[in-house]
């Protein structure tokens, strides 16, 4: 072993892989085919990671890694939640500057349906993304939002021992929009859209304006939102749920598309050409690119630095450097 450059980024790498780990192991227990496959396919994800090591400021950047992309696996989703984040403050980046004043109006929109077994889970989520689609078309969404983002997430309650499906949806409004469709407005829309005979809990958060003076605020309020649209079940879900529960999730979600964008959000991610890096690809290969120089400080004094993965000692050790 030797001493690892960039201990606070090793870190990051270790605790993701050594729950993707424990992950795979807990799936590599169950009697079904297709999860014992996808447990050992995830155990090899990310064994051995190459970085490009910067002498002059000390920055550890990925160079290249294999990933296995399960939905499950906690390296592939941090991976996809890095890329998808990015990609979405460039696509606002873009809406604002190719804005007529420079301004523009975004608001993350949560909604919910009551809690369900885990074996209804896909059955679920289906109805939702379906009442999602018609409520895209409804008169009031048509005339003032622009574009979106959805992403459906999944959290489990261990009081109920049940799970809990949920969407989030990032909306860009059109100009002029000032609260025009109020909460009780989009609760009504979706309760409609569901056909459903209760009211569901339905959120909307403001994510202010962005504007030429609030660039710093703005960065941070779409921080907290572009949140809701990391992952498709935190981690903490999936600690919390047991065995059966967590196999019969796995099964249920496989092949579902979790994540969509509509409107002028799908257009900006076209034109920047970042479509693939918010999508989830669903097949295993390979992640990252040469680096020929610091992207912090534009150093070539770089090093290649080796990472493999030890099952002994839980960790990453430095193979080479």
């Amino acid at each position: 072993m030797g001493i690892l450059p960039y201990s606070a980024a090793v870190d990051k790498w270790n605790a993701k892989k050594a729950f993707s780990y424990a992950l795979s192991r807990r799936l590599a227990a169950s009697d079904d085919e297709t999860l014992l496959k996808r447990a050992e396919t995830m155990k090899t994800c990310a064994n051995t990671t190459s970085h490009a090591y910067c002498t002059e400021c000390g920055t550890l950047v990925l160079d290249r890694v294999w990933l296995c992309r399960d939905r499950l696996c906690p390296v592939c989703a941090w991976r996809l939640s890095l890329h998808r984040f990015a990609a979405m403050c460039h696509v606002f980046d873009h809406l604002c500057a190719t804005s007529e004043d420079g301004t523009i109006q975004v608001a993350m929109l949560t909604l919910t349906i009551r809690n369900v077994n885990a074996d209804k889970l896909r059955e679920t989520i289906n109805a939702m993304q379906a009442g999602l689609r018609l409520m895209t078309k409804r008169r009031a969404w048509v005339r003032w939002v622009d574009g979106w983002a959805r992403s459906t997430e999944v959290t489990y309650s261990s009081k109920q021992k049940n799970m809990h499906p949920h969407i989030h949806v990032l909306l860009h409004f059109k100009p002029g929009y000032d609260k025009h469709i109020a909460q009780h407005e989009f609760t009504e829309m979706w309760q409609a859209c569901l056909g459903i005979d209760y009211k569901p809990i339905v959120d909307i958060r403001r994510c202010y304006e962005r504007t030429p003076t609030t660039t710093e605020f703005w960065k941070r309020t779409l921080g907290v939102a572009l949140e809701g649209l990391k992952y498709a079940t935190k981690p903490a879900s999936l600690k919390a749920m047991p065995d059966p529960v967590l196999f019969e999730y796995a099964r249920q979600l496989a092949r579902l598309r979790l994540v969509a964008y509509g409107g002028s959000i799908k257009q900006g991610l076209k034109v920047l050409g970042l479509t693939k890096h918010a999508e989830e690809s669903g097949e295993s290969g390979t992640e990252g690119a040469m680096i020929a120089e610091c992207p912090k400080c534009a150093s070539a004094a770089l090093v290649n630095v080796i990472l493999e993965w030890s099952e002994a000692g839980g960790e990453y050790f430095l193979r080479s450097m």
